[in-house]
């Protein structure tokens, strides 16, 4: 993927506000690290735009561009750096996903995952598992993490996850921060997508939309 260096005498604030006025471009959300916008002609496409200090999703981003086969990941378009009179930017163009519901629906869906790879499961294992996964994702706490990963053989039966897990997650676990804000899923075939697994520091964002 190609990365393009752009220069700008705004600041980060009347760029967000001139996306959104100027350009009929879509705020979908906006949180403490990073917002996501969509251009009303790409309905399948979202830029996120979040700020270049925060390493530890830059280092997210450059793995999953080199794991574009891997369904795990989000599926990058493009990442652009924007510089601006107080501070740079990194915006990501990527394939648009859809949220969870709620922490239950995202624990089902991996709960789906793992017996899809690994169909001796039982339906009590199943159960008890689930209820594992609804803790980790609740807390976002990397122990109940392994003990779900391990009593599914997720990473082992999922040559992909166990490629996320093993080479890039277990590596970074100093950072582990994988909670159901960090994980959305595909429309088209329901995969799970993390989108974000490791913490870092909160941006303080110059303007609100």
């Amino acid at each position: 993927m190609r990365i393009e260096e752009l220069l700008s005498e705004e600041k980060i604030g009347d760029y967000f506000n001139r996306l959104v006025k100027s350009h009929g471009i879509q705020a979908l959300g906006s949180g403490a690290y990073a917002r996501v916008f969509q251009h009303p002609v790409y309905k399948n496409v979202v830029v996120k735009v979040y700020k270049a200090t925060d390493k530890q999703y830059i280092k997210y981003v450059n793995w999953a561009l080199k794991n574009q086969s891997n369904p795990w990941v989000p599926k990058i378009i493009e990442q652009v750096e924007y510089k601006s009179k107080d501070g740079n930017l990194n915006l990501v163009f990527m394939q648009k996903l859809k949220p969870f519901a709620d922490t239950r629906e995202a624990a089902n869906a991996m709960m789906r995952a793992a017996y899809k790879a690994n169909p001796k499961l039982s339906k009590d294992e199943q159960e008890d598992l689930t209820d594992v996964i609804f803790e980790a994702l609740s807390d976002g706490d990397l122990y109940p993490w392994i003990d779900f990963v391990t009593d599914t053989q997720l990473a082992k039966k999922d040559k992909h996850f166990g490629k996320l897990w093993n080479d890039f997650i277990m590596k970074n676990q100093k950072a582990f921060d994988l909670h159901e804000g960090n994980m959305m899923y595909r429309v088209e075939d329901g995969q799970v997508v993390i989108t974000d697994p490791l913490g870092s520091q909160p941006t303080s964002w110059v303007s609100d939309i």
